[in-house]
Formats: C-alpha cells, sequence, structure tokens
C-alpha cells in the first residue's frame, strides 16, 4: 500500500447556515477512511471561505472539515488546517508553504471531485512545481443533473481562457509569485464591486 506525506482536501465553500455542504462531507468522509486504512498520518484541511461571498461565517472552511472530520473519528494530532486562502490556488498555495515546504511533504494525495479534477491538476503543476507529486482520490459525490452541466461548461472554459492566462509567465514552482498574484486579482474584483 502507497502511503502519503499528507492527504488534502480544498475548501468548497460553506452555507451561511454553518452547515457543510454534501460535497464537503463526502470529501471529509473519504479522508477519515484513508487515514483509517493507512494512507497518510496527516491532514489538511483548507480554506478561509471565498472571497465571492458577501457574508462572514462563524467558522472558516478548514475549520467545519475539521471539526467535522474529528466528530467521525480522525484523531486531532493528524489534523492540519489552512484557514486563510479565499481561492482554490490560494488554498494550495498557503498549504505548500505553511505545511508541505516546511515539513519536506512531497508526496501528496489529493481530494477530488467530478468535474473540478483537471482545473485542480493544472493548479497543482503550477503552485507545487516539478519537486512534488500529487495523486487524486476521487470522492463518491455527483451534483445534481443541471449543476453537474453547467460546472462542466464552466470548468471547461475556465481551462481554456482563465486557468492558462493567469499562469503566463509563472514558473511553476513559483508559489510566492502566483499567491501575489491572486491576491492582487482578489482584490481588485473586490474593489471593482464595491465601486
Amino acid at each position: 500500500m502507497k502511503k502519503f506525506d499528507a492527504i488534502l482536501v480544498l475548501g468548497r465553500g460553506t452555507r451561511r447556515t454553518g452547515a457543510l455542504p454534501s460535497s464537503m462531507r463526502a470529501s471529509v468522509d473519504k479522508v477519515v477512511e484513508l487515514y483509517k486504512n493507512g494512507l497518510s498520518d496527516h491532514v489538511i484541511f483548507c480554506g478561509k471561505w471565498s472571497y465571492q461571498i458577501d457574508y462572514i461565517p462563524e467558522k472558516t472552511e478548514a475549520k467545519l472539515m475539521a471539526d467535522y472530520a474529528e466528530s467521525i473519528g480522525l484523531p486531532k494530532e493528524a489534523i492540519l488546517m489552512e484557514d486563510e486562502s479565499e481561492a482554490t490556488v490560494l488554498n494550495i498555495c498557503y498549504a505548500k508553504q505553511k505545511y508541505l515546504a516546511l515539513n519536506n511533504w512531497t508526496n501528496i494525495l489529493v481530494i477530488s471531485i467530478y468535474p473540478l479534477e483537471d482545473r485542480m491538476a493544472y493548479n497543482f503543476r503550477m503552485v507545487l512545481g516539478p519537486d512534488y507529486s500529487f495523486e487524486f482520490e476521487e470522492i463518491d459525490f455527483r451534483f445534481p443533473p443541471e449543476k453537474e452541466a453547467e460546472l462542466i461548461t464552466s470548468e471547461q472554459n475556465k481551462l481554456k481562457n482563465d486557468v492558462p492566462k493567469f499562469f503566463e509567465r509563472i514558473t511553476p514552482g513559483d508559489d510566492k509569485k502566483i499567491a501575489q498574484k491572486a491576491i492582487e486579482e482578489i482584490n481588485k474584483i473586490l474593489s471593482n464591486r464595491a465601486s
């Protein structure tokens, strides 16, 4: 059985009620199963909350997932949280800076969900760079058909246009430059929204 330095779970939103979205609950269920099967001793839950929401949740995405994971049997000592990021690419940047690089964890298992895996893979390749390896473990979860169709179209557009444009002139592995660019773009969006 292959063992990984860490299992990483990206944030996927929070509900105004504070409840975990069903896709995140399914991700945490899978993580606990993988941990109990000995695939890794460390689980990193990522996410503050999305910069796109118009309210401040009571708990971060990472904290919601960590609390649920602990309630279904994941030991507290296995749980690590990256709870400052407000976008997917920042989940990866901050997890790398806070845990992966500092501990020399280079072999990562990522919890994935259809149809988001292709964009996630692109982001992971660019943020982590050639010194890291990662694999995906897809959870057993499907969005409702209309939502899934919408996501497939959105993801295809992002992969064709937005993602390559964002990473133009960035060397794979330059997480500091990627984080800086992401923060600048988020600030620009928020500024435009406020005006």
